[in-house]
């Protein structure tokens, strides 16, 4: 990626490499399956607003200085070259699948995410065994919801779940998808498995059993669901993309390291 940067974008890339060997190497934190311990977070975070990094995923209304997509996917890929789990902790939060939020959902979901005061999740991928995908019944002013999501990434560590369901009226006529918002310590809410995946991202299998939300929580309207979702997952998937690379540029180095190392033989492995 460098030969394809402005001498601007090398900038700060420069400026990133600097951030990472002056702040996240030298602390000493190994990869666990367990949560970044609240001093460190909060280390990683104060020393990435100093950098001005923080505010590169946050929308300027929120205070935020927002990167193009150019710049956020080579930070990426460079953050996941590190092999540190720290640098999960150096964006700061965006609002997602809650970027339109209005009313209550941005009172008491979108401004406490922006503020770091609350941590979100994204419920889409449905369980094997499922006998039906995730749907809600409405009643009242309520809809009430149940089914499983059976991967939900920092789903064991996050507030609330934005979740896809099928919308159905009492009746059980269909209504259509929509996104909406689950407090994850609301009744009829169990996280069932906890477990992570290759990279080291925690994930959570979650059902809902009989879960009562206000219609409120539904993000935008009714029917919108999918398209909702598929626009944030294609977001998503560029992340991952980065940070795959990233992994591979780690492991790269980590190999030529080995084989240019001295070996007992006198001769390292990668001159044989």
């Amino acid at each position: 990626m460098p030969d394809q940067l402005s001498d601007e974008m090398l900038s700060q890339r420069q400026n990133a490499e600097a951030f990472i060997s002056e702040v996240i190497r030298p602390i000493k934190f190994e990869h666990s399956s367990h949560a970044i311990p609240d001093d460190l977070r909060d280390r990683v975070i104060a020393a990435s607003k100093s950098y001005g990094f923080y505010y590169k995923t946050q929308p300027t209304e929120f205070g935020g200085n927002p990167a193009s997509v150019l710049e956020l996917t080579m930070l990426r890929e460079l953050w996941s070259s590190a092999n540190s789990q720290l640098t999960d902790c150096i964006f700061g939060p965006g609002p997602g699948i809650l970027h339109s939020a209005r009313g209550l959902l941005k009172t008491d979901y979108l401004d406490p995410v922006m503020r770091g005061e609350k941590r979100g999740a994204f419920g889409f991928t449905e369980s094997d065994t499922a006998k039906r995908p995730t749907w809600g019944s409405i009643e009242g002013q309520s809809i009430v919801v149940s089914g499983q999501k059976s991967y939900v990434t920092g789903g064991a560590t996050a507030d609330f779940v934005s979740t896809l369901i099928n919308i159905e009226d009492s009746n059980g006529s269909k209504l259509g998808t929509a996104m909406v918002v689950i407090d994850l310590n609301a009744e009829g809410v169990v996280i069932e498995r906890e477990f992570s995946s290759m990279e080291g991202s925690g994930h959570a299998s979650i059902s809902f059993n009989a879960v009562s939300i206000p219609i409120s929580n539904v993000i935008g309207e009714i029917g919108e669901g999918l398209p909702r979702a598929l626009e944030n997952i294609g977001n998503v998937r560029l992340m991952v993309s980065a940070r795959a690379t990233g992994m591979c540029i780690w492991v790269i180095d980590f190999v030529r390291r080995y084989l240019l190392a001295p070996h007992r033989t006198g001769t390292s492995l990668g001159e044989r």
